[in-house]
């Protein structure tokens, strides 16, 4: 987790490798970035429908709508993502034995 502390704190880190939540609130504590499905102690009607949405983003491998709609700048797995996407860079930052860390960036010219 430290190699993800040095990167830019510019948006969300979705944490597809650790295997609890409590853990996942502990790295971040580490790297001090936005944890994608972070704790909250009640959850409102209106979290759960955009939990639900991003949930559905992650299933399908919505790279787009989860740099724009939900600002995950970092997903950390321990799977190879060979994605492309003309809107979306998603480029490996990281890696060990049993974990990537891909940053997603925009290509759009704004961003350039």
């Amino acid at each position: 987790m430290v190699a993800l502390a040095n990167l830019p704190n510019d948006g969300g880190v979705l944490d597809l490798t650790t295997p609890t939540r409590y853990i996942q609130l502990y790295y971040q504590t580490m790297y001090r970035k936005p944890l994608v499905f972070g704790y909250v102690s009640r959850l409102p009607l209106s979290l759960a429908e955009k939990e639900s949405g991003l949930m559905r983003a992650v299933n399908r491998k919505d790279y787009v709508k989860l740099w724009d709609m939900y600002q995950v700048r970092y997903i950390v797995t321990g799977e190879i993502i060979e994605e492309t996407s003309p809107y979306v860079l998603i480029g490996l930052v990281y890696q060990d034995d049993s974990v990537n860390i891909y940053r997603l960036e925009c290509t759009c010219e704004d961003q350039k």
